[in-house]
């Protein structure tokens, strides 16, 4: 294709953007909330601004239209039609149960209704769907021209669409694409598809693109030519004299991939049908709804207000369960203790030993980790920034190197620093006459250098367990963003607190436990040896 020309290419310089998610709303639910939310998260990710997050449903015309044909092919849910005015409000509750600071920057607007100026015949789609009539739409293009250049969007600012990547395949049909991409960059979600067909010749989108930001893989093709590369990472169209971006982000984790319009109107419909077929009428369907919402706490009240009015029976209690010590510890002070002392015998090396005692750790104790890690990251984020938890038996993944060299270089310490701190600490008064103190002393001053050392090895490890991205990035592409997250926590103004923050809470946690081990060690050897 003449018009495309990539080629890899650093990151793109920040822009700041206001998000526009556009759709039938029909009726809106979570996974609407989250295209949007999750665009503004990997968008502020990647170093950008955004300023507000708007979501516009289509103008009453599309959706009259929609139900005439579906009311054609006799689909269900086809009766069911929410005016503007009733999904805005629909979308304003949804976004009432997010965080409170959501609502500050997310935006609600009955745009193509307030401006019907934009409404426009239809000969190649709506003619031929409704040969009988149809009413004017919006079309989408029309409508993020208008936005971009408009009150909504201020100087300095790029209006940056939100869509999911199926879309992709009609936006060649664009009219004036190049035009509209001068104002607007395009921000696709991944779904859960293997390829994306382009409907028509992709050359004038295409050539009006000047970067691409692919952070999954997903094939796009026209006429069975693949448009877009294998690889991951930033590209930059040099055919292309534009500024607009193309950033594909990962699909949706968790439920809310599958969440569906089409669905949930259904099952209102079939709901509705089955209350009024046993008698109920709209009155009583939605007063049975709060109670039915309500219920779980008025079997709750129920329970305890019989029990104070003395209707109670008590029965024998079962006995208390049994609460089994944790064993999570016992496989990490078994690699750092015998495991590294079988192999130290084996091969007289300590350094090939802290490695294969730290490799036994890592194959044990990074799958758990990863997994309290990322219940404990959903459990203080609402459920838009959910990620999906990996499963127990995948051993391995994204920071498993790191996390290997973790374990050895927090292990150096007591292994194979302390003779050397060992060497220092005897030049301290009384030193020989309190060779605990001093053994004791040589393993804590070595085990707090191994923990600053170890530390930016803990910090990606704990980043990667919860950033799902780096699971579609090749090797290259994981160490680079490794870096860029290092370089962004410590560097810059104001960062130093930080930094000394997390050395700190890595010495304290590392060096005592390393130290309290390499105590208990000592002592069991002396007792084994019959040295009271």
């Amino acid at each position: 294709m003449k018009s495309l020309a990539l080629r890899p290419c650093g990151p793109l310089d920040t822009r700041t953007y206001v998000l526009v998610v556009s759709g039938t709303f029909n009726p809106p639910h979570r996974g609407h909330l989250r295209l949007g939310l999750f665009a503004k998260e990997r968008l502020e990710k990647l170093g950008h601004q955004v300023e507000a997050v708007c979501f516009l449903p289509v103008h009453d015309n599309y959706m009259l239209n929609k139900q005439t044909l579906a009311a054609k092919s006799g689909s269900s849910g086809a009766e069911v039609f929410y005016p503007m005015a009733a999904r805005c409000d629909f979308l304003r509750a949804l976004l009432r149960r997010e965080e409170p600071r959501t609502e500050a920057f997310c935006k609600v607007l009955d745009y193509e209704q307030q401006h019907p100026e934009l409404l426009e015949t239809s000969p190649n789609y709506w003619a031929k769907k409704l040969p009988e009539g149809y009413l004017r739409t919006v079309p989408t293009a029309s409508l993020l021209r208008h936005v971009a250049r408009g009150d909504l969007v201020g100087p300095g600012q790029r209006l940056g669409a939100v869509f999911g990547v199926d879309n992709l395949a009609g936006m060649s049909s664009w009219n004036a694409v190049g035009e509209l991409l001068e104002d607007t960059d395009l921000i696709l979600v991944a779904r859960e598809m293997q390829i994306v067909e382009m409907c028509q010749d992709p050359e004038p989108l295409l050539g009006a693109l000047k970067h691409f930001c692919l952070e999954e893989r997903v094939q796009v093709k026209y006429k069975d030519q693949e448009l877009l590369p294998r690889e991951l990472g930033h590209f930059e169209n040099v055919n292309s004299s534009g500024h607009a971006l193309l950033l594909l982000l990962p699909a949706l984790r968790g439920p809310d991939e599958h969440l569906s319009s089409t669905q949930l109107r259904k099952r209102l419909v079939e709901l509705l049908a089955s209350a009024r077929s046993h008698g109920c009428d709209e009155e009583l369907i939605l007063a049975m709804l709060r109670s039915t919402q309500k219920s779980s706490q008025a079997l709750e009240e129920g329970a305890k207000a019989a029990r104070e009015r003395g209707e109670g029976v008590e029965g024998a209690l079962p006995p208390p369960k049994k609460v089994k010590p944790t064993l999570a510890a016992i496989p990490q002070f078994s690699m750092i203790g015998p495991v590294y002392l079988q192999f130290f015998q084996a091969t007289d090396s300590r350094a090939a030993a802290v490695l294969a005692a730290s490799f036994g750790e890592s194959l044990l104790t990074f799958a758990p980790q990863r997994r309290n890690a990322q219940i404990q990251y959903n459990a203080a984020r609402p459920a838009h920034q959910h990620i999906a938890i990996t499963p127990s038996m995948q051993i391995s993944g994204p920071g498993f190197i790191f996390h290997v060299w973790r374990n050895a270089v927090a292990m150096m310490g007591i292994r194979l620093f302390a003779p050397y701190t060992e060497r220092v600490v005897q030049h301290l008064p009384t030193m020989d006459r309190h060779p605990e103190t001093k053994a004791i002393l040589s393993d804590l001053s070595a085990s707090m250098i191994s923990s600053v050392l170890s530390m930016p090895f803990n910090q990606v490890c704990s980043w990667a367990y919860c950033s799902p991205e780096l699971v579609h990035m090749t090797q290259r592409q994981r160490l680079q963003a490794y870096a860029t997250f290092l370089i962004g926590s410590y560097c810059g103004a104001g960062r130093l607190g930080l930094l000394g923050r997390d050395l700190m809470v890595r010495i304290s946690y590392t060096s005592f436990l390393f130290t309290g081990y390499h105590i208990v060690e000592r002592r069991m050897r002396q007792m084994s040896s019959g040295d009271r």
